[in-house]
């Protein structure tokens, strides 16, 4: 095969395509042996993990007993309590507009109205904002 020229050199450039196809096939045995050492390392990780497993049950089973038999003490967090005073503010907040009359956001007090405009809890127009029926759980 030779180009048009008669140089002798295959056309679309042989000689770069057979280094191509080396580099390929060098790159190709890489990745079968990167696969391979993968492969041996996730049999390994299960193998470790299938002998850590009975251990990790046990554990688990005698911190469960101690929950459940009150050797542990119980939480105490405010968060609850917290979380429900807060929604008990934003109902009282939201009782404070009516359904039909456009009531001005400034006197509420509170920062929140562009929240509950977003979530579809009030209602934008010309002449303040108005209460969906969106209902509302303290």
């Amino acid at each position: 095969m030779s180009d048009s020229n008669g140089n002798g050199k295959a056309p679309h450039g042989g000689s770069t395509r057979v280094k191509l196809e080396r580099l390929r096939a060098h790159h190709e045995q890489l990745a079968a042996a990167l696969s391979m050492a993968l492969a041996v390392l996730d049999a390994d990780e299960h193998a470790t993990k299938a002998k850590r497993a009975p251990g990790i049950i046990a554990d688990a089973l005698a911190i469960e007993h101690a929950r459940t038999n009150g050797t542990r003490p119980p939480r105490t967090s405010d968060y609850s309590r917290t979380k429900h005073a807060t929604r008990q503010q934003t109902a009282a907040l939201l009782a404070r507009f009516s359904p039909d009359t456009p009531t001005a956001a400034k006197g509420t007090g509170r920062g929140n109205v562009a929240t509950l405009v977003r979530h579809g809890y009030l209602k934008r127009t010309r002449g303040g904002l108005v209460r969906t029926a969106k209902p509302f759980t303290v």
